[in-house]
């Protein structure tokens, strides 16, 4: 039996959504900490490349959570609910902040391992350049993507996970 209640990302990229990733260090942040709270505001990106398109984000775009260090792995997906701003905790002051909804969590993650060896986006930045932490994501890699995950959540669950509400 369908779920019609499952999230159609895939219906989102023929209407022109903007799909992002997003690094983080499980040591740092992870999905789970991301579960236990659903909102959070994505902070501390020090690459002037990866600010850049952190000030582009809207609200309803998606970024794909991906984690960077063990197995590195796309692992969920969440949504801008804020405009960017800048981060007043940057010592630098370059540094601008958004906050991000989780949406879904994977139940089968994507490796990088996995997008390297299907030979198809050599030339992305996840591929070409894995230090830099927030990218812009082509309809094709977004396609690839969701073609090969499973989502953890539908939209009306994920809205009821402890949700924080407060936005500071």
């Amino acid at each position: 039996m369908k779920n019609n209640n499952l999230i159609n990302f895939k219906h989102l990229t023929k209407h022109n959504a903007r799909f992002f990733l997003a690094k983080s260090e499980p040591e740092s942040y992870s999905i789970e900490d991301l579960e236990k709270e659903a909102i959070t505001w994505w902070d501390g990106v020090r690459n002037y490349t990866a600010i850049i398109v952190i000030k582009s984000w809207k609200i309803g775009d998606y970024v794909f959570f991906y984690r960077s260090v063990r197995t590195p792995a796309i692992v969920g997906i969440m949504k801008v609910i804020s405009l960017p701003i800048f981060d007043t905790n940057d010592e630098r002051g370059i540094s601008w902040k958004a906050q991000l909804e989780l949406v879904a969590k994977f139940d089968r993650e994507l490796t990088l391992k996995e997008i390297k060896a299907s030979g198809l986006f050599n030339d992305f930045m996840l591929v070409r350049n894995s230090r830099l932490s927030t990218m812009a994501c082509n309809t094709e890699f977004v396609n690839y993507v969701l073609d090969r995950v499973n989502y953890k959540y539908t939209l009306d669950q994920s809205k009821k996970i402890n949700k924080k509400r407060a936005i500071s």
